[in-house]
């Protein structure tokens, strides 16, 4: 009588991998309330520059490196005494068998700063979170755009924003997860919510035309 031996089963981190064979799910799913390390000045830095078309070709190529400095530094958590920030997961991409690369879309409240104190392109970039309560808070009012609905609902602040311009980024950027695995959002309010990035970013070239 012969025994077979069970198979051995594979380490949390093999299946992470997948050995030998490309990993088909991202590590972090799209929807998921995620800690990145990404300044808040990222997405405005990167509007402001995209709306100077006839920028100096020398000043261009200045404002690209400092770009990619901030880049590699957001990648590798150099960003000093800031911390973290919370981010939603816009899109997911595999770059390489174990390289992602995500967009994110920055959450913050920029100091409890009302909607109607925000300035310039600062005001033009933010779109309203959900708040408990039914009074809509006046990032909503303002911009006629229903508040994006996070499951189960955000903290309570009285100044809270997406700010609407997409980070291109990769995992290494990402430091934890908000709340377990299930994603903040859902489908459908990520859909949502790129078709409101995509707007915005298509404002820079209303703005560059003024």
């Amino acid at each position: 009588m012969t025994t077979t031996t069970a198979p051995r089963r594979r380490s949390y981190l093999e299946a992470l991998t997948g050995g030998s064979r490309a990993r088909d799910e991202p590590p972090y799913k799209v929807g998921e309330l995620v800690y990145a390390t990404v300044l808040v000045n990222t997405p405005m830095s990167a509007f402001e520059h995209s709306c100077k078309e006839k920028i100096r070709k020398r000043d261009r190529h200045l404002a690209e490196q400092e770009a990619e400095v901030r880049r590699r530094n957001e990648e590798n958590g150099q960003i000093g005494d800031k911390r973290p920030r919370p981010c939603v997961i816009l899109s997911t991409k595999q770059i390489t068998r174990d390289k992602w690369e995500y967009e994110l879309c920055l959450l913050t409240s920029f100091g409890n700063t009302a909607y109607s104190q925000l300035k310039g392109d600062t005001k033009r970039l933010v779109l309203p979170v959900y708040q408990e309560g039914d009074e809509p808070n006046e990032c909503e009012s303002e911009t006629k755009i229903a508040a994006f609905v996070f499951e189960p609902p955000l903290k309570p602040r009285s100044c809270s924003y997406l700010i609407g311009y997409p980070i291109m980024r990769w995992g290494s950027c990402i430091q934890s997860v908000i709340g377990d695995v299930k994603p903040a959002m859902a489908v459908e309010e990520v859909r949502r919510l790129k078709k409101y990035c995509s707007w915005i970013q298509s404002q820079k070239r209303k703005s560059s035309s003024k």
